[in-house]
């Protein structure tokens, strides 16, 4: 996992100046906006500014030998400080190049006053300084759903994996910069195509049936909706964003209790346990160094006992991804329909004056006619988007399947799809074939409709 700055990182070194009094008075307004709205700032920034104050008053020696001794004290303060980073800095500035340093060293330099006690003030400023470290190490401050909103807000790309797997098993989502999708990878699986991988972009659908042996590239806007529209569904329930905009809403609003536990020792994640229901609970565990969600876990109630049920890691943020994520390794017996390179004024069949039962009706009779005569070239482009005849007969050739006749066609039915801009009717039918020599009755159910919206062309857009 790549490890983000802490949100408040960049002010660091600017509270600092502004504490020491080096700052313009543009630049000092713009870190009190800043202080204003944040309390572990605004804290910092009164202890740095109490410690300039006490720096102020040091009496320091102006003898040599005695300057000597701070200057050895000041490099060994600046060694224990950078022991102290080292493990896993949240502000990563050194003493010896960090400019309030420089600054505070300015000072004792240019101070002319007698020191009364030369040993008390080589321990003051050494207490002093190792103060301001301890403002900004790793142990930092309590932990705030602010951190991580401000950590997701800043995510380019994520891998996530779904454990048990139900639809979703895992998936690689890129984004652009303004959070949109730039293009997605998901491994699927769904009672009517079986096991699946589907790759999209705006401008681009590639479909992996691995149940069918086939492989679908298209760039159909219809087809690209609609995959769009299910990556954006299964987003909502697995995208990190929007999972803990949905937990921060729910607390505003009173309807989430959230509890947080802070982590006891080194690799523990901050454990965020959040309760919308009675008898149900998300358990977010949270990486202390970046902020970001590691695992997000849901939890049933049955009787007086809580059971796990599905778990969500987040494998991966903001990394270039294989770009075998993208290409994956495809069997070389695989079916291969590239729509991209098709001609769609020959898809489907017109409409005409035709009313839509008449034209879905008209489908279904003419693709299966066509399957009967052994025209799959015909067949084939009356089917999703169009497929070439002789990927078609190989279709029906690998599984040894010979359709023989239509035995009943039924009335045009509306079906309902939300995810469709265009209207579907379904078409069941009856026909006998014949597979591997034995003959049966087959009823299926076709959905039929435009290839999209502005099309008058109508195909068989699912069901065989």
């Amino acid at each position: 996992m790549n490890e983000l700055p802490h949100p408040c990182e960049k002010w660091a070194e600017p509270i600092s100046m502004a504490a020491a009094g080096c700052l313009s008075p543009d630049e000092e307004r713009e870190i009190r906006g800043h202080i204003e709205t944040c309390s572990d700032c605004r804290e910092r920034f009164r202890q740095l500014a109490e410690l300039c104050g006490v720096l102020a008053e040091l009496r320091l020696p102006t003898n040599s030998a005695e300057m000597t001794v701070v200057q050895r004290v000041m490099s060994a303060v600046e060694q224990v400080v950078l022991e102290r980073q080292q493990p896993a800095p949240r502000v990563r500035v050194g003493v010896s190049n960090n400019q309030f340093l420089e600054r505070v060293k300015n000072m004792i330099l240019a101070h002319k006053r007698l020191s009364a006690a030369a040993a008390a003030t080589v321990a003051a400023l050494a207490a002093s300084l190792i103060l301001y470290v301890s403002l900004f190490s790793t142990t930092g401050s309590a932990y705030a759903l602010e951190q991580t909103a401000e950590a997701i807000s800043r995510i380019t790309s994520y891998h996530v994996k779904v454990t048990p797997a139900a639809e979703l098993g895992e998936a690689w989502v890129q984004l652009n910069p303004d959070g949109t999708l730039l293009r997605a990878r998901m491994d699927l699986s769904s009672p009517s195509d079986g096991p699946k991988v589907s790759i999209v972009s705006p401008n681009r659908a590639e479909v992996w049936f691995k149940a069918k042996n086939s492989f679908l590239i298209t760039s159909n806007q219809e087809l690209l909706d609609s995959a769009i529209a299910d990556i954006m569904r299964m987003r909502g329930l697995f995208d990190p964003k929007l999972a803990f905009e949905k937990l921060q809403a729910g607390e505003k609003a009173g309807k989430a209790q959230v509890e947080t536990k802070e982590p006891t020792k080194e690799g523990e994640p901050i454990t965020l346990t959040v309760t919308c229901e009675p008898d149900r609970r998300q358990v977010f565990e949270v990486d202390p160094k970046s902020k970001l969600v590691k695992r997000m876990i849901e939890f049933r109630r049955r009787g007086d006992q809580w059971e796990q049920g599905s778990q969500i890691d987040y494998l991966e943020y903001n990394v270039e991804f294989d770009p075998k994520v993208f290409q994956p390794e495809l069997p070389k017996d695989i079916i291969t329909v590239d729509q991209t390179k098709m001609d769609l004024s020959t898809i489907g069949l017109a409409k005409g004056d035709l009313t839509d039962d008449q034209i879905a009706t008209k489908v279904a009779k003419e693709c299966f006619e066509a399957l009967i005569a052994g025209d799959y070239q015909k067949a084939g482009q009356m089917l999703r988007g169009g497929i070439p005849g002789d990927v078609l007969k190989q279709v029906f050739e690998q599984k040894q399947t010979k359709f023989l006749r239509i035995v009943e066609i039924g009335q045009p039915t509306k079906v309902h799809d939300p995810r469709s801009s265009v209207g579907i009717l379904g078409v069941r039918l009856k026909v006998e074939k014949e597979t591997e020599g034995k003959r049966t009755i087959e009823e299926l159910s076709l959905q039929i409709r435009p290839l999209d919206k502005n099309s008058d062309r109508w195909n068989i857009y699912g069901g065989l």
